[in-house]
Protein backbone atom coordinates (compact mmCIF):
# COMPACT_ATOMS: atom_id res chain seq x y z
CA UNK A 1 0.00 0.00 0.00
CA UNK A 2 1.23 3.70 -0.73
CA UNK A 3 0.36 6.25 1.54
CA UNK A 4 1.55 9.82 1.84
CA UNK A 5 5.04 10.54 3.51
CA UNK A 6 2.77 12.98 5.71
CA UNK A 7 0.19 10.61 6.48
CA UNK A 8 -0.06 9.19 10.12
CA UNK A 9 -2.16 6.18 11.17
CA UNK A 10 -4.72 6.41 13.77
CA UNK A 11 -6.04 3.39 15.60
CA UNK A 12 -9.09 2.94 17.73
CA UNK A 13 -9.25 0.26 20.16
CA UNK A 14 -12.38 -1.30 21.38
CA UNK A 15 -12.96 -4.79 23.39
CA UNK A 16 -14.02 -6.14 20.25
CA UNK A 17 -12.66 -4.68 16.92
CA UNK A 18 -9.79 -2.55 16.10
CA UNK A 19 -10.78 0.32 13.52
CA UNK A 20 -7.73 1.54 11.95
CA UNK A 21 -7.34 5.05 8.89
CA UNK A 22 -4.72 6.37 7.61
CA UNK A 23 -4.95 9.97 6.86
CA UNK A 24 -3.93 13.55 7.77
CA UNK A 25 -5.37 16.57 9.24
CA UNK A 26 -4.59 19.95 8.06
CA UNK A 27 -6.51 23.47 7.56
CA UNK A 28 -9.34 22.52 5.45
CA UNK A 29 -10.21 19.32 7.23
CA UNK A 30 -9.14 15.11 7.31
CA UNK A 31 -8.21 13.27 4.60
CA UNK A 32 -8.21 9.97 4.45
CA UNK A 33 -6.22 7.71 2.39
CA UNK A 34 -7.33 4.26 3.52
CA UNK A 35 -9.19 2.40 6.65
CA UNK A 36 -9.55 -1.11 7.54
CA UNK A 37 -11.26 -3.36 10.39
CA UNK A 38 -10.12 -6.27 12.25
CA UNK A 39 -12.65 -7.96 14.86
CA UNK A 40 -10.57 -9.25 17.91
CA UNK A 41 -11.03 -12.41 19.59
CA UNK A 42 -12.21 -12.97 23.52
CA UNK A 43 -9.61 -12.52 26.34
CA UNK A 44 -7.29 -10.50 24.11
CA UNK A 45 -8.63 -7.12 25.32
CA UNK A 46 -11.15 -5.99 27.62
CA UNK A 47 -12.27 -2.08 28.62
CA UNK A 48 -9.42 -0.86 27.59
CA UNK A 49 -7.40 -3.44 29.54
CA UNK A 50 -5.13 -5.69 27.07
CA UNK A 51 -4.86 -9.03 28.70
CA UNK A 52 -2.87 -11.13 26.84
CA UNK A 53 -0.13 -8.62 25.28
CA UNK A 54 1.58 -11.61 23.50
CA UNK A 55 -1.67 -12.28 21.28
CA UNK A 56 -3.08 -8.95 20.85
CA UNK A 57 0.59 -7.44 19.08
CA UNK A 58 0.87 -10.71 17.04
CA UNK A 59 -2.57 -10.01 16.32
CA UNK A 60 -1.97 -6.07 15.43
CA UNK A 61 1.00 -7.30 13.73
CA UNK A 62 -0.66 -9.55 11.43
CA UNK A 63 -3.27 -6.49 10.84
CA UNK A 64 -0.35 -3.86 9.36
CA UNK A 65 1.12 -6.05 7.75
CA UNK A 66 -1.67 -7.37 5.37
CA UNK A 67 -2.19 -3.51 5.00
CA UNK A 68 1.23 -2.62 4.03
CA UNK A 69 1.86 -0.41 6.92
CA UNK A 70 5.39 -0.33 8.81
CA UNK A 71 6.64 2.08 11.85
CA UNK A 72 4.26 4.70 10.94
CA UNK A 73 3.47 7.66 12.94
CA UNK A 74 0.68 6.45 15.28
CA UNK A 75 -2.12 8.22 17.58
CA UNK A 76 -4.08 5.73 19.57
CA UNK A 77 -8.13 5.92 20.26
CA UNK A 78 -8.85 4.38 23.85
CA UNK A 79 -11.98 3.70 26.50
CA UNK A 80 -12.02 2.33 29.21
CA UNK A 81 -14.04 2.73 32.74
CA UNK A 82 -11.23 3.02 34.69
CA UNK A 83 -10.70 6.65 33.25
CA UNK A 84 -12.11 9.01 35.27
CA UNK A 85 -13.82 12.62 34.14
CA UNK A 86 -14.33 15.33 36.82
CA UNK A 87 -15.45 18.91 36.15
CA UNK A 88 -13.66 21.94 38.27
CA UNK A 89 -14.23 25.82 38.76
CA UNK A 90 -10.84 27.36 38.83
CA UNK A 91 -9.49 31.04 38.48
CA UNK A 92 -9.95 32.86 35.22
CA UNK A 93 -5.97 32.86 34.36
CA UNK A 94 -3.94 31.83 31.56
CA UNK A 95 -3.82 27.79 29.97
CA UNK A 96 -0.22 27.67 31.79
CA UNK A 97 -1.05 28.84 34.70
CA UNK A 98 -4.29 26.33 34.98
CA UNK A 99 -1.79 23.93 34.52
CA UNK A 100 -0.03 24.66 37.58
CA UNK A 101 -3.26 25.18 39.73
CA UNK A 102 -4.30 21.50 38.75
CA UNK A 103 -1.09 19.88 39.08
CA UNK A 104 -0.10 21.59 42.49
CA UNK A 105 -4.25 21.02 43.69
CA UNK A 106 -5.25 17.85 41.70
CA UNK A 107 -5.45 15.48 44.44
CA UNK A 108 -8.40 18.31 45.85
CA UNK A 109 -10.69 17.47 42.87
CA UNK A 110 -10.37 13.52 42.00
CA UNK A 111 -11.01 10.72 44.36
CA UNK A 112 -7.71 9.38 43.12
CA UNK A 113 -3.91 9.17 44.16
CA UNK A 114 -3.21 11.87 41.07
CA UNK A 115 0.44 9.62 41.22
CA UNK A 116 -1.14 6.77 39.62
CA UNK A 117 -3.01 9.01 36.69
CA UNK A 118 -1.87 10.68 34.01
CA UNK A 119 -4.71 13.68 33.73
CA UNK A 120 -4.90 16.34 31.30
CA UNK A 121 -7.86 19.01 31.12
CA UNK A 122 -10.20 21.01 28.73
CA UNK A 123 -11.47 24.50 28.96
CA UNK A 124 -15.14 24.58 28.88
CA UNK A 125 -15.59 28.23 28.99
CA UNK A 126 -16.10 31.31 31.53
CA UNK A 127 -18.66 30.79 34.86
CA UNK A 128 -19.75 33.58 36.94
CA UNK A 129 -19.03 32.16 40.72
CA UNK A 130 -19.91 34.46 43.54
CA UNK A 131 -20.03 37.54 41.61
CA UNK A 132 -16.54 36.60 40.05
CA UNK A 133 -15.28 35.45 36.40
CA UNK A 134 -13.77 31.55 36.38
CA UNK A 135 -12.96 28.94 34.06
CA UNK A 136 -14.75 25.87 34.05
CA UNK A 137 -12.53 22.84 32.97
CA UNK A 138 -13.12 19.06 32.19
CA UNK A 139 -10.02 16.79 33.61
CA UNK A 140 -9.84 13.85 31.74
CA UNK A 141 -7.39 10.87 33.78
CA UNK A 142 -5.99 8.23 32.49
CA UNK A 143 -4.17 5.03 34.45
CA UNK A 144 -0.45 5.69 34.00
CA UNK A 145 -0.78 1.71 33.56
CA UNK A 146 -3.03 1.86 30.70
CA UNK A 147 -1.07 4.71 29.45
CA UNK A 148 2.26 2.16 29.68
CA UNK A 149 0.82 -1.19 28.47
CA UNK A 150 -0.28 0.49 25.18
CA UNK A 151 2.63 1.85 24.44
CA UNK A 152 4.34 -1.14 24.98
CA UNK A 153 1.98 -2.98 22.50
CA UNK A 154 2.54 -0.27 19.75
CA UNK A 155 6.90 -0.73 20.56
CA UNK A 156 6.04 -4.36 20.15
CA UNK A 157 4.71 -4.20 16.70
CA UNK A 158 7.32 -1.27 15.63
CA UNK A 159 5.25 1.53 15.16
CA UNK A 160 5.62 5.44 16.40
CA UNK A 161 3.41 6.51 19.10
CA UNK A 162 2.34 10.46 19.21
CA UNK A 163 -0.56 10.89 20.78
CA UNK A 164 -2.80 8.78 23.38
CA UNK A 165 -6.22 10.09 22.81
CA UNK A 166 -9.57 9.86 24.63
CA UNK A 167 -12.84 8.30 22.86
CA UNK A 168 -15.01 10.71 23.98
CA UNK A 169 -12.37 13.60 22.99
CA UNK A 170 -11.88 11.99 19.58
CA UNK A 171 -15.16 12.16 18.89
CA UNK A 172 -16.11 15.39 20.09
CA UNK A 173 -13.26 16.95 17.72
CA UNK A 174 -14.96 15.04 14.69
CA UNK A 175 -18.09 16.48 15.70
CA UNK A 176 -16.88 19.95 15.96
CA UNK A 177 -14.62 20.64 12.94
CA UNK A 178 -16.38 17.69 10.37
CA UNK A 179 -19.43 20.51 9.52
CA UNK A 180 -22.31 19.43 7.35
CA UNK A 181 -23.68 15.50 8.07
CA UNK A 182 -24.49 13.44 5.31
CA UNK A 183 -24.65 16.39 2.57
CA UNK A 184 -27.25 17.46 4.21
CA UNK A 185 -27.15 17.88 8.11
CA UNK A 186 -25.94 20.95 9.17
CA UNK A 187 -23.66 21.03 11.85
CA UNK A 188 -25.41 21.41 15.15
CA UNK A 189 -24.46 23.59 18.45
CA UNK A 190 -25.23 20.76 21.02
CA UNK A 191 -24.87 17.00 19.32
CA UNK A 192 -25.25 13.77 21.38
CA UNK A 193 -22.62 11.01 19.36
CA UNK A 194 -23.61 7.30 20.22
CA UNK A 195 -21.19 4.58 19.53
CA UNK A 196 -22.90 1.60 19.41
CA UNK A 197 -20.15 -0.97 19.73
CA UNK A 198 -19.29 -4.17 20.29
CA UNK A 199 -19.25 -5.01 23.61
CA UNK A 200 -19.69 -1.26 25.04
CA UNK A 201 -21.64 1.49 24.25
CA UNK A 202 -20.17 5.10 24.20
CA UNK A 203 -22.39 8.04 24.65
CA UNK A 204 -20.28 11.62 23.91
CA UNK A 205 -22.40 15.15 24.16
CA UNK A 206 -20.22 18.25 22.47
CA UNK A 207 -21.74 21.52 23.38
CA UNK A 208 -21.23 24.49 21.36
CA UNK A 209 -17.80 22.32 20.32
CA UNK A 210 -16.80 21.09 24.25
CA UNK A 211 -17.41 17.80 25.29
CA UNK A 212 -19.36 18.04 28.36
CA UNK A 213 -20.65 14.37 28.76
CA UNK A 214 -18.80 11.01 27.94
CA UNK A 215 -20.30 8.36 29.39
CA UNK A 216 -19.27 3.98 28.95
CA UNK A 217 -22.25 1.73 29.29
CA UNK A 218 -21.26 -1.55 29.33
CA UNK A 219 -23.48 -3.41 26.83
CA UNK A 220 -23.22 -3.50 23.19
CA UNK A 221 -24.30 -5.13 20.36
CA UNK A 222 -23.09 -8.28 21.52
CA UNK A 223 -25.85 -8.35 24.57
CA UNK A 224 -29.07 -8.21 21.61
CA UNK A 225 -26.50 -11.54 19.42
CA UNK A 226 -27.25 -13.13 23.14
CA UNK A 227 -30.60 -12.27 23.12
CA UNK A 228 -31.02 -13.44 19.97
CA UNK A 229 -29.21 -16.99 20.12
CA UNK A 230 -31.41 -18.00 23.63
CA UNK A 231 -34.32 -17.37 21.32
CA UNK A 232 -32.74 -19.23 18.34
CA UNK A 233 -30.63 -21.71 19.56
CA UNK A 234 -30.44 -23.71 16.53
CA UNK A 235 -29.12 -20.90 14.33
CA UNK A 236 -25.01 -20.44 14.16
CA UNK A 237 -23.89 -17.66 15.54
CA UNK A 238 -22.41 -16.11 12.65
CA UNK A 239 -25.76 -16.89 10.58
CA UNK A 240 -27.42 -15.19 13.64
CA UNK A 241 -25.30 -11.96 13.22
CA UNK A 242 -25.68 -12.02 9.35
CA UNK A 243 -29.44 -12.17 9.88
CA UNK A 244 -29.01 -9.12 12.55
CA UNK A 245 -27.24 -7.04 10.24
CA UNK A 246 -29.44 -8.11 6.90
CA UNK A 247 -32.79 -7.26 8.31
CA UNK A 248 -34.48 -4.37 6.37
CA UNK A 249 -35.84 -2.50 9.16
CA UNK A 250 -36.53 -2.77 12.97
CA UNK A 251 -38.27 0.44 13.16
CA UNK A 252 -41.61 -0.91 12.11
CA UNK A 253 -43.43 -3.70 12.97
CA UNK A 254 -43.25 -6.34 10.50
CA UNK A 255 -45.94 -8.88 9.04
CA UNK A 256 -46.55 -11.56 12.06
CA UNK A 257 -46.41 -14.16 9.81
CA UNK A 258 -42.80 -12.97 8.41
CA UNK A 259 -40.09 -15.20 9.44
CA UNK A 260 -38.16 -11.86 10.50
CA UNK A 261 -41.18 -10.52 12.72
CA UNK A 262 -39.71 -12.57 15.96
CA UNK A 263 -36.40 -12.11 14.98
CA UNK A 264 -36.66 -8.25 14.74
CA UNK A 265 -38.91 -7.89 17.93
CA UNK A 266 -35.62 -9.50 20.19
CA UNK A 267 -33.36 -7.59 18.43
CA UNK A 268 -35.67 -4.27 19.74
CA UNK A 269 -35.99 -5.41 23.08
CA UNK A 270 -32.14 -5.87 23.42
CA UNK A 271 -31.35 -2.70 21.97
CA UNK A 272 -33.81 -1.12 24.37
CA UNK A 273 -31.81 -2.02 27.43
CA UNK A 274 -28.84 -0.25 25.79
CA UNK A 275 -31.32 2.98 25.11
CA UNK A 276 -32.94 3.18 28.77
CA UNK A 277 -29.14 3.45 29.60
CA UNK A 278 -28.62 5.91 27.03
CA UNK A 279 -32.23 7.85 28.25
CA UNK A 280 -30.85 7.86 31.96
CA UNK A 281 -27.34 9.52 30.73
CA UNK A 282 -30.03 12.21 28.70
CA UNK A 283 -31.98 13.02 31.73
CA UNK A 284 -29.35 13.57 33.99
CA UNK A 285 -27.64 16.09 31.60
CA UNK A 286 -30.72 17.91 30.92
CA UNK A 287 -30.96 18.68 34.53
CA UNK A 288 -28.16 20.39 34.69
CA UNK A 289 -27.96 24.20 35.25
CA UNK A 290 -27.90 25.84 31.90
CA UNK A 291 -28.97 22.85 30.23
CA UNK A 292 -29.15 22.91 26.63
CA UNK A 293 -31.61 21.45 24.32
CA UNK A 294 -29.86 18.53 22.25
CA UNK A 295 -29.98 19.10 18.37
CA UNK A 296 -29.67 16.01 17.52
CA UNK A 297 -28.34 12.71 17.72
CA UNK A 298 -25.16 11.13 15.77
CA UNK A 299 -25.00 7.27 15.54
CA UNK A 300 -22.20 5.00 14.53
CA UNK A 301 -20.46 2.26 15.37
CA UNK A 302 -21.12 -1.85 14.54
CA UNK A 303 -25.10 -1.37 15.60
CA UNK A 304 -24.90 1.80 12.93
CA UNK A 305 -25.20 -0.75 10.40
CA UNK A 306 -28.96 -2.16 11.77
CA UNK A 307 -31.54 -1.26 9.29
CA UNK A 308 -33.88 1.30 11.08
CA UNK A 309 -31.68 2.13 14.14
CA UNK A 310 -31.80 6.04 13.50
CA UNK A 311 -35.57 6.01 13.39
CA UNK A 312 -36.17 3.91 16.59
CA UNK A 313 -33.79 6.45 18.15
CA UNK A 314 -35.80 9.12 16.98
CA UNK A 315 -39.39 7.24 17.76
CA UNK A 316 -37.46 6.69 21.50
CA UNK A 317 -35.92 10.03 22.37
CA UNK A 318 -37.69 12.00 20.44
CA UNK A 319 -34.60 13.80 19.09
CA UNK A 320 -33.75 13.94 15.13
CA UNK A 321 -31.29 11.13 14.85
CA UNK A 322 -28.92 10.36 12.16
CA UNK A 323 -26.34 7.19 11.36
CA UNK A 324 -23.09 9.19 10.59
CA UNK A 325 -22.38 8.45 6.92
CA UNK A 326 -19.99 11.50 5.87
CA UNK A 327 -18.84 14.97 7.02
CA UNK A 328 -18.16 17.75 4.79
CA UNK A 329 -14.65 18.55 6.14
CA UNK A 330 -13.74 14.60 6.08
CA UNK A 331 -12.60 13.03 2.26
CA UNK A 332 -12.95 9.35 2.81
CA UNK A 333 -14.35 6.93 0.24
CA UNK A 334 -16.51 5.05 2.68
CA UNK A 335 -19.10 5.71 4.70
CA UNK A 336 -17.30 6.90 8.04
CA UNK A 337 -19.62 5.69 10.57
CA UNK A 338 -17.23 2.60 11.38
CA UNK A 339 -13.85 4.83 11.50
CA UNK A 340 -15.53 7.46 13.23
CA UNK A 341 -13.16 7.92 16.47
CA UNK A 342 -10.04 6.94 14.48
CA UNK A 343 -10.97 9.78 12.01
CA UNK A 344 -11.72 12.47 15.20
CA UNK A 345 -7.82 10.62 16.31
CA UNK A 346 -6.39 12.31 13.04
CA UNK A 347 -7.42 15.54 14.49
CA UNK A 348 -4.77 17.48 16.24
CA UNK A 349 -5.75 21.19 18.13
CA UNK A 350 -3.65 23.73 19.63
CA UNK A 351 -5.87 23.09 22.92
CA UNK A 352 -4.59 19.26 22.89
CA UNK A 353 -1.31 19.60 22.24
CA UNK A 354 -0.19 21.74 25.04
Amino acid sequence: MLFGAKDILSLDLSSGDISAVLGKHNKKGVVVTDCFRLDLPEGVYQDGQIQDLDEFARILSEFLSDNGIDQVETNTVINSTSIFMREAVLPKVSHQELEAIIGYQLHEFIPVNPEDYVVKFLELGTVIDAGLEKTAVLLIGVPNSLVRSHLTLLSRVDLKPAVLDYEGNAIAKLVTNGGTVNQVVRKGDNVAAVNLGQKHTNLSIVENGVLRVSRYIDKGMDSVLFRLRVKFPDEDPEGTRRRLFSLSSISAPLDPDSPDAEFARITREGLMEILERIGFVFRYYQTRENATELDYILIYGTGSEIGGIDKVFKEVFERDSYILRSMENVKCDEDINLYANAIGGLIRLEEVRK
